[in-house]
């Protein structure tokens, strides 16, 4: 959920959260089964994409982007592993 420039990232079913500010500093990501010294931030691209990193103890594990399409209905999330960026995760959510 995005309110002004904050964001609640959430996984509901796994009690795992962020809530961090859009080009702000790295926020700690919460919940059950995250490891201590884990976090997030989240930079603005342009009006449609955003940067993600994944931290932990401050040494990046995990990056991609999010991009939401055009009319808002379906969001494209690409990441992978900074030692190898040419093997992509990307997940795709639709509004139902």
């Amino acid at each position: 959920m995005l309110r002004g420039h904050d964001l609640h990232y959430a996984f509901p079913k796994e009690g795992q959260y962020v809530d961090l500010t859009l080009d702000g500093p790295d926020a700690a990501w919460q919940g059950p089964g995250v490891p201590p010294g884990v976090t997030v931030a989240i930079k603005t691209m342009d009006h449609d994409e955003l940067l993600v990193l994944r931290k932990l103890n401050g040494q990046t594990v995990n990056q991609g982007s999010m991009k939401i399409s055009a009319g808002g209905r379906t969001l494209v999330e690409e990441f992978w592993s900074p030692d190898r960026p040419n093997l992509k995760t990307i997940l795709v959510y639709e509004k139902q």
